[in-house]
């Protein structure tokens, strides 16, 4: 057995442990249903089933009595501080971007056994089609393309400048149905590289996006809390942000508005006098018309069953609840943040969760 498998098993062995202790609390006419989920082929119902085995686990250890139901709300909390209810919810990576990177690492994977001889290609992504693409037929006409250069007098004489000035070797693009691929070959000669040799050596330009996670994470929120309306206590909605890019600036921004800059212009002079940061009145808990029935929302951001002893989620209270605060539990092992009236953001300290969960600070274990 390798080290890297000696390592992969450890870590498995360390979650399976903990999960089992987990789901032993579990109540037990419930468990059958949330294994079905944990054990999903879709990575985002098995995400969403741990976050509220995860829930469920926390109120049990900070001592609260807990029913789970399976349906709205998620969970009613019995604790000295009185009752109050937990809806869960979770926002994923756009299914639709994910489907499309896996149909473009399946193309590369399959030109990437072409053979090309001394020849290396280059592979600029020109469009993407809706459906697999046909990588058998792409890989025969750039083989066969591929045939018909001189590589000596490539490699002899300098690139051609491409439309930025910088120097292109050979280059064609190929067009199969929706899919279209630009394809750069490098004459590097013969590999001394011991095994297979691959085709490709670069993937060309990668694109630049901005991720937006405020609007549907307000929308996901403001859903539940519809879905929670009239329930005999307060209501919290726990909301995993299991995205790459998840930050919670996203979910401040979400709640109380995102953040602008209002300047102050005199139009007899045209000049700009001054200016001042502001909020948008678009979050969820903007001061007119914000969402007054939930009391907070809780934030596990980039959370998962790997890090939860070291990620601490963030307990937002809501500045417009129409009932009494919740009292918690002072050992839950979340940080809690507000936001003042003038707009300025306040936390407390941040809680060390792997204590709580009577885990080592670095489980599953580091590297031997």
């Amino acid at each position: 057995m390798t080290y890297a498998d000696r390592s992969a098993r450890r870590v498995m062995g360390a979650l399976r442990d903990v999960l089992e202790s987990w789901f032993a609390r579990y109540p037990g006419e419930l468990r059958a249903h949330l294994r079905g989920r944990l054990f999903s082929s879709r990575e985002s119902e098995q995400q969403s089933a741990w976050w509220e085995l995860y829930l469920h686990e926390t109120f049990v250890r900070a001592g609260y009595d807990v029913v789970v139901s399976s349906a709205t709300p998620d969970f009613t909390i019995d604790g000295p501080g009185g009752r109050f209810h937990v809806e869960a919810t979770s926002r994923f990576e756009d299914p639709g971007a994910y489907s499309r990177s896996r149909r473009e690492n399946a193309l590369y994977d399959g030109l990437d056994g072409a053979q090309t001889g001394p020849w290396r290609l280059g592979v600029e992504m020109l469009r993407v089609g809706a459906n697999s693409a046909p990588c058998a037929r792409f890989r025969a006409r750039i083989t066969k393309w591929i045939g018909t250069l001189d590589f000596a007098s490539t490699r002899r004489e300098s690139p051609t400048p491409n439309p930025n000035g910088f120097g292109r070797y050979p280059y064609k693009v190929f067009a199969e149905g929706d899919w279209a691929l630009g394809i750069e070959a490098f004459p590097f000669g013969d590999s001394r590289e011991p095994g297979r040799v691959r085709a490709v050596v670069t993937w060309g330009a990668g694109d630049m996006v901005i991720v937006e996670n405020e609007e549907p994470l307000r929308d996901a929120i403001a859903r539940k809390a519809s879905a929670c309306r009239g329930l005999d206590a307060p209501v919290i909605i726990a909301v995993l942000l299991a995205r790459d890019f998840g930050a919670e600036h996203q979910v401040e921004s979400a709640l109380f508005g995102t953040d602008g800059v209002e300047y102050a212009y005199d139009p007899s002079r045209m000049v700009i006098e001054g200016a001042r940061p502001i909020r948008a009145a678009d979050g969820l808990w903007s001061p007119v018309d914000g969402e007054g029935e939930i009391a907070a929302v809780l934030a596990g951001v980039r959370l998962s069953y790997f890090n939860f002893s070291k990620i601490c989620p963030t307990l937002w209270t809501n500045p417009l609840v129409r009932r009494s605060p919740i009292e918690l539990a002072d050992d839950l092992p979340w940080q809690r943040r507000w936001v003042d009236e003038s707009g300025i953001v306040f936390a407390d300290s941040i809680r060390t969760p792997a204590s709580f969960f009577d885990v080592t600070r670095d489980w599953p274990g580091e590297d031997d």
